[in-house]
């Protein structure tokens, strides 16, 4: 079995990567049943319950339908929406190849300039507030669905300056400072879009988007970078599984 998703990812994720591969490689087709529950959990060593996890982001996406007592069936091969999942960061290209799109992005702007005060907080920075900042758009299938606005500790990353930043930023800290992100913070907030990003979405009117500030730590729990994720309205759901209920 070939999954792109790490064996730390969940299992429920492992198999919606799976089924996601299946449909790319046109191995389940439109009209095609996919594999009943009990196959995929036997498959994937899970109870069914994982599975119909895996199932559910599907139906979320309205890629699937389910018929009671028929089973679940493909009605699309592409996603309607695109789903953010607070369950686990797989990460913008990644997700992008599992709907079978060809994801890229843009370096629109990276400088050095002082950070604010909320900005020098988060970063913990202390004699020298200076940041580098990068703003970023990410496409799928030359569609722009989110912009990167990120800052960074100008002393620990200043060699940034002179790499090319246009593909993914993690393998560069890792290449070069031997540093891997471990967690992170994120907090979610329902914004209209400004004049910056209507030109670059390609609105005619104000549209409702979702913002996501993030704070991202390394093993240590120092932070390496702070910054804002601006996705649009109209194409994305961000999703969710309860692990459990807390009721008095």
């Amino acid at each position: 079995m070939n999954l792109s998703l790490s064996d730390r990812a969940p299992k429920y994720l492992q198999i919606y990567d799976y089924l996601h591969g299946m449909i790319r490689r046109n191995k389940i087709v439109f009209g095609d049943k996919l594999p009943t529950e009990m196959a995929l959990a036997e498959r994937f060593k899970v109870n069914r319950m994982t599975v119909r996890k895996a199932l559910d982001k599907l139906v979320v996406e309205e890629m699937v339908v389910r018929k009671r007592g028929q089973g679940t069936f493909l009605i699309s091969n592409t996603p309607n929406e695109y789903i953010y999942s607070l369950d686990i960061t797989t990460g913008f290209f990644n997700d992008i190849r599992n709907y079978g799109l060809q994801p890229s992005s843009e370096t629109l702007k990276v400088e050095v300039m002082e950070a604010n005060e909320k900005t020098t907080a988060l970063l913990e920075l202390n004699t020298d507030t200076r940041v580098i900042f990068m703003l970023r758009v990410f496409y799928a299938n030359d569609e722009p669905l989110m912009i990167e606005k990120n800052y960074m500790p100008y002393v620990e990353f200043k060699d940034l300056l002179n790499v090319d930043l246009s593909g993914l930023r993690y393998p560069v800290l890792k290449e070069k400072y031997n540093i891997v992100p471990h967690s992170a913070n994120q907090t979610f907030t329902a914004v209209l879009c400004d004049e910056e990003a209507m030109k670059i979405f390609g609105f005619s009117k104000l549209q409702a988007c979702v913002e996501l500030e993030f704070a991202v730590y390394d093993a240590s729990n120092v932070p390496i970078e702070v910054g804002y994720y601006l996705y649009r309205g109209d194409k994305y759901k961000f999703n969710i599984n309860s692990i459990e209920y807390l009721i008095d």
